[in-house]
């Protein structure tokens, strides 16, 4: 998803058009700045499209790329709730105003994640980002597990990790540590197990596994077609021909 936003590399927020260049002024004055810096920000924002407002990303997706990192977030636990901040009043007034019913124990309203945000200058509104899915396919299985099923599991009855060689929860609960030991310390046997799970390309680029697609929708039909149409006859053929 491409967002078309002015962002600031020094401090990772993004800005609107009519206030970049006094953020600039302000915060970073060491910056030099020409006299027709205004006529070609103003020619950078007609041809590239450039907004103001955006709709916020898919929740706990990738991180979007130049805004700032915030480690220290606030995720709201109810169900299908994205709201994120980086404050627990702010997160208290949010479940009073949104969640107001549900009985959840205060401790388990939330959880601690990376947020990011866009605009800084009024309005912040933080989303949760999962930083592991970094160049990762978004499509592709583990961007799908990381994303879409992953948050729907309960938390883990399981305190943290004291020290780094502890082993973190997940792998605990899981178990792929054990299972998958031996491509830990095989470089060539880890790239391919990952390279295994790629989705397949298109026709065009793969002509053998580029048609996988078809053939799964083709076996699909196929079966349904017998399911819905032979089947029931070949039943019925034998209770007849067998009536005992």
């Amino acid at each position: 998803m491409v967002f078309k936003v002015l962002i600031c590399m020094f401090c990772g927020s993004a800005w609107a058009p009519s206030a970049l260049l006094g953020h600039c002024k302000k915060e970073h004055p060491e910056m030099k700045r020409g006299p027709d810096a205004q006529s070609k920000l103003n020619e950078v924002v007609l041809e590239y499209g450039i907004v103001s407002e955006v709709a916020l990303p898919t929740f706990n997706g990738p991180p979007i790329e130049g805004l700032k990192e915030h480690k220290d977030g606030l995720v709201c636990l109810a169900s299908n709730c994205s709201y994120a901040c980086r404050k627990s009043s702010a997160m208290d007034t949010h479940w009073s105003k949104c969640h107001q019913f549900n009985s959840v124990t205060k401790a388990n309203r939330n959880r601690v994640g990376v947020v990011q945000c866009f605009f800084t200058s009024t309005g912040i509104k933080y989303f949760a980002v999962n930083p592991s899915l970094t160049e990762a396919d978004p499509e592709g299985l583990y961007a799908t597990f990381i994303r879409d099923y992953l948050p729907s599991l309960p938390p883990l009855p399981m305190l943290p990790p004291d020290t780094y060689r502890e082993v973190p929860p997940l792998l605990a609960h899981t178990g792929w540590n054990l299972h998958l030991g031996t491509f830990v310390t095989d470089d060539v046997k880890r790239k391919a197990l990952v390279a295994s799970a790629i989705r397949p390309l298109d026709s065009e680029k793969d002509a053998l596994y580029g048609q996988l697609h078809d053939w799964v929708f083709e076996y699909m039909e196929s079966i349904r077609d017998i399911a819905q149409h032979k089947v029931p006859y070949t039943l019925l053929r034998y209770i007849l021909q067998y009536p005992w």
